[in-house]
């Protein structure tokens, strides 16, 4: 099992995990986190970008 299978189990679609990650990115300071779209792959769909010093 993996944390992925877990998603349902929380009552969240994986597109609300996904904007749910977005959100964490920009808590954690990145730039324009963005959702992309569902390609029904089994990846997750989203990136955001960090500055790294």
């Amino acid at each position: 099992m993996t944390a992925l299978t877990e998603i349902p189990r929380l009552g969240l679609t994986y597109r609300d995990f996904e904007f749910a990650c977005a959100t964490v990115l920009r808590l954690l300071g990145c730039q324009d986190p963005r959702t992309t779209r569902q390609s029904n792959d089994g990846g997750i769909d989203f990136h955001g970008r960090l500055e790294l010093r």
